[in-house]
C-alpha cells in the first residue's frame, strides 16, 4: 500500500534532501518558514524557489529491516513516485 506524503526541497536538484510533511498545507507552511529563515541569514545569497512534491512511499517488512540495518538512502528505498505540484517563492 502506498502512502501519500508531501515534500519540499531547497532546490530542484534531485540530490538535494527532501523534507516531508503529512499534508500539502503543512508542507507549504514549512517551506515558507524555512525560506524566510534562510533569507534572514547574512551569507545566504540568492534563494531560488522551493519545489513542493506530492510523493508516494511504500515500505514492506523486508525494506523496513534493510533500513534498520543500514539507514543510508532511506528515501531512495521507499519513494515510489514524486510529482511536482508547486513552488514556494514567498
Amino acid at each position: 500500500m502506498d502512502i501519500k506524503l508531501y515534500a519540499f526541497q531547497f532546490s530542484p536538484n534531485p540530490q538535494a534532501p527532501m523534507f516531508f510533511r503529512e499534508t500539502m498545507e503543512e508542507c507549504r507552511v514549512a517551506a515558507i518558514e524555512e525560506r524566510s529563515h534562510l533569507k534572514g541569514e547574512p551569507d545566504c545569497g540568492d534563494i531560488g524557489s522551493f519545489p513542493i512534491y506530492e510523493c508516494a512511499v511504500r515500505m514492506d517488512v523486508a525494506t523496513f529491516i534493510e533500513i534498520l540495518n543500514d539507514p543510508s538512502e532511506v528515501v531512495g528505498r521507499v519513494l515510489v513516485s514524486k510529482k511536482l505540484i508547486g513552488l514556494v517563492t514567498e
